[in-house]
């Protein structure tokens, strides 16, 4: 049944406009161009007791609108218990969402639980003018002022809003008929690809020829519901419509990204920048840093230099920079040109300008958002100058690399950092923060053996060093022990039978009785892979315990055929000669019924069959992944089952 207007425009409403009384504005229905002063009242909210606060606005309007608009920092007046602001709708404006931000630390924010507070522009008569819906729309759907406030994507707002403004203004379908199928791709309720099969398929019909941007749009959506016909048919469009277009020239980078024999890839890489010379695309810049990678992988480091050298125009962002310098210095291979990227990428950094389209987080200015990655940087330094042997400047750049605040801290910055500081003769400084890493978890093995010989070593110390490493990890290994037993859910784990990589069948339901450990996977997932070593080590733990078995589902690899993908991922596994049981998840069913959204996603499922615990990404901490795998195992083994439910 067909929702009315009136029944559905009051429905969105009450999604979209703040708690009564929280925020109010005035006029409540402004018109285009007029001033609109609002007053917080942040009783109640997150913001009661702050001293000083601070409005963080976004205009919104149409989508040509909103790639020029940024947040806008508003000055509030206090007024009792009440702030108050006001803001100039600028030319084009449909509405204004707001969210309010504190200045204490860490920075409290309050955006309406993630609905914002908004005003919509009028006309005369009341009604919301055109992109009013559809712009909120836009915003909910992960627009890049939500994290600026702290908000979360909400899709169901987001589809509510595209479905409004077509309701109320059909001529805005053009505008919005692509997101609104892209909101239903990540909503992912049951029937979703026939929905958008029907759905493109009917504006496709209505169209006499489709532009660039459509055939783009066309494309993505084909391919995100596997119609392969489709992606085929309407990149040939694309090609034909704008020869040296970015579908051409990715089809072109495909070829050469796939090429494996150096020569050929090589003459690729000519080709595709002498054909596409001064295009404003930007494929040819990254493929000339997956040219650089490449190289670097095959350990060819005087072709990697070379080339480098030869297309530094093409080497202008002082992350790749600091990759490739990485590259090098993990093999110890060409130090001085590694130093000398190193170098480059500090200076690039420290000139970068904030990006119009970079949005930053509550409270935090583009200073403090380049901090992280000026670490990092400049640990790649510290360690290519201390293979050097010029020990005292790596330590110096060490200490500029580690985070003081150790819970914050890199486990492996730490330990560069702790180690060339003995070499450099700092040991008590060493020892200081050696000591501060492993109290919260943030050292490594490698830490623990240089405290236990620094310990040794100290007149009149005739104790255990195990004893003393044990007394410093003590109170975080409670914390964490009691964090990990708060966390622990207990939710029926969805039913999988999948094959894996040796040809068997791989059910849950075969493994009951047992505590199952399952981590989803790709090739591609970065931190995925880093995640692996330590996922052996926790496997190898229990490898004598028969009650115990880790999956390792491998999920969201790819749309190739199935064969494709598994020999793409039985050549990973053995190269890197991991013992893992790999169940491969293609069509991304499994990993859909657990519901993850990112990987790597980690799970334990105990002996009768219930998710106990779950884990969502890696932060880099080899010895934290370990200790949670393997506590919330002996956990399930040791509590009776009942206990647990």
């Amino acid at each position: 049944m067909k929702t009315s207007f009136l029944h559905s425009f009051l429905f969105l409403l009450i999604l979209c406009l703040p708690a009564a009384a929280q925020v109010e504005f005035t006029p409540s229905k402004p018109l285009a161009g007029q001033t609109v002063r609002f007053v917080y009242t942040p009783k109640g909210t997150p913001l009661a007791d702050e001293l000083t606060v601070q409005c963080q606005a976004m205009y919104y309007g149409s989508p040509d609108f909103m790639k020029l608009s940024r947040p806008k920092t508003v000055t509030l007046t206090r007024q009792g218990a009440t702030w108050t602001g006001e803001l100039a709708l600028p030319e084009g404006a449909a509405g204004v969402a707001i969210a309010f931000v504190g200045s204490g630390h860490p920075v409290k924010v309050d955006n309406n639980q993630s609905v914002l507070y908004t005003a919509m522009v009028c006309d005369a008569s009341g009604k919301p003018v055109p992109y009013a819906f559809g712009g909120l729309g836009e915003l909910f759907r992960g627009h890049g002022y939500l994290y600026t406030v702290g908000a979360e994507t909400n899709i169901t707002h987001a589809i509510s809003s595209y479905k409004q403004e077509i309701e109320m203004y059909p001529s805005s379908k053009n505008a919005y008929w692509a997101s609104i199928l892209f909101a239903y791709v990540e909503q992912r309720e049951e029937g979703y690809k026939e929905k958008i099969r029907r759905e493109t398929d009917s504006y496709v019909a209505g169209k006499k020829e489709l532009t660039s941007r459509e055939l783009l749009n066309l494309i993505r959506l084909s391919d995100l519901i596997g119609d392969k016909a489709k992606v085929e048919f309407y990149k040939q469009q694309a090609i034909r419509q704008e020869p040296n277009g970015a579908m051409a020239q990715q089809q072109r980078a495909i070829e050469v990204q796939a090429e494996k024999d150096i020569t050929k890839k090589g003459s690729l890489f000519l080709a595709f920048e002498k054909d596409f010379a001064g295009s404003p695309f930007t494929w040819v810049q990254n493929l000339a840093y997956q040219m650089a990678l490449f190289y670097a992988d095959k350990n060819e480091f005087s072709k990697l230099k070379v080339f480098v050298s030869n297309f530094q125009k093409y080497f202008s962002d002082p992350g790749e920079l600091n990759e490739i310098a990485w590259k090098l210095a993990e093999k110890g291979q060409e130090l001085l040109f590694a130093e000398e990227l190193s170098n480059k990428s500090l200076v690039l950094l420290k000139d970068q300008k904030q990006p119009e389209n970079t949005f930053l987080g509550p409270g935090r200015n583009w200073e403090e958002r380049k901090l992280g990655p000026y670490r990092m940087y400049m640990d790649t330094y510290a360690y290519i100058v201390e293979q050097q042997g010029r020990i005292q400047e790596a330590y110096e750049a060490y200490k500029e690399a580690i985070d003081l605040l150790p819970d914050r801290s890199n486990p492996e910055v730490n330990e560069r950092y702790v180690l060339c500081a003995i070499k450099a003769g700092h040991v008590d400084e060493a020892k200081q923060n050696g000591e501060a890493f492993v109290k919260v978890g943030k050292g490594t093995p490698k830490i623990k053996e240089a405290l236990r010989e620094l310990y040794q070593k100290q007149p009149g110390t005739a104790g255990d060093a195990d004893a003393y490493i044990a007394g410093l990890e003590a109170e975080y290994k409670a914390k964490h022990h009691e964090q990990i037993l708060k966390s622990l859910v207990n939710e029926p784990a969805p039913a999988f039978a999948l094959t894996d990589l040796n040809g068997n069948k791989v059910s849950l339901a075969d493994l009951k009785g047992k505590i199952v450990v399952v981590d989803f996977w790709a090739t591609w997932c970065g931190p995925c892979v880093a995640s692996f070593p330590s996922m052996q080590q926790a496997q190898a733990r229990f490898q004598s315990n028969p009650n115990v078995k880790f999956l390792f589902i491998n999920t969201m690899e790819g749309r190739d055929e199935s064969p494709v993908l598994t020999k793409k991922v039985a050549e990973f596994i053995q190269k890197k000669q991991y013992s893992f049981t790999v169940p491969l998840d293609f069509d991304n069913k499994v990993s859909s019924a657990y519901r993850v959204e990112g990987i790597p996603t980690k799970f334990v499922i105990d002996q009768e069959g219930s998710i106990r615990y779950r884990s969502i990404g890696f932060d880099g901490n080899p010895e934290k992944t370990i200790t949670e795998i393997a506590t919330v195992i002996d956990i399930l083994s040791t509590r009776p089952i009942s206990a647990n439910k």
